[in-house]
């Protein structure tokens, strides 16, 4: 096989790749979970939906509180590597009462089960 040829098979190969990788990107879906699943959990990526009873910014880290039918939830959206809280990641204008979707991994803090979000958005 000339190098001609083997360029070309290579980037077919490579295209279709990418593209089979995107496709199957697309049909992995988060799993939601009401809150009191959450302690058979830990380690796992979800989703989750309630209503926000408390917001607490701080400086490294804004906790939002939720509630759904089955229980309550601290959601933590931490500081990047500036030491800013990701506030892209928190809605704008989001306060007690609305309803949110959130995003991330399960984990134990102080012996209760928190969310560390990676995206929340209003509903």
């Amino acid at each position: 096989m000339d190098e001609k040829a083997l360029y070309r098979t290579a980037m077919a190969c490579t295209i279709i790749g990418l593209i089979a990788v995107i496709a199957a990107a697309k049909l992995i879906e988060v799993k939601q979970v009401n809150i009191s699943e959450l302690p058979d959990m830990e380690g796992e990526y979800v989703k989750v939906e309630g209503k926000v009873s408390s917001i607490s910014v701080k400086k490294a880290v804004t906790i939002i509180e939720i509630n759904d039918s089955t229980g309550s939830l601290a959601i933590a959206v931490f500081a990047d590597d500036s030491g800013l809280v990701k506030k892209q990641a928190i809605p704008e204008g989001l306060e007690k009462g609305d309803l949110i979707e959130a995003e991330g991994n399960v984990q134990e803090y102080n012996g209760q089960m928190e969310l560390l979000a990676e995206s929340i958005s209003q509903q």
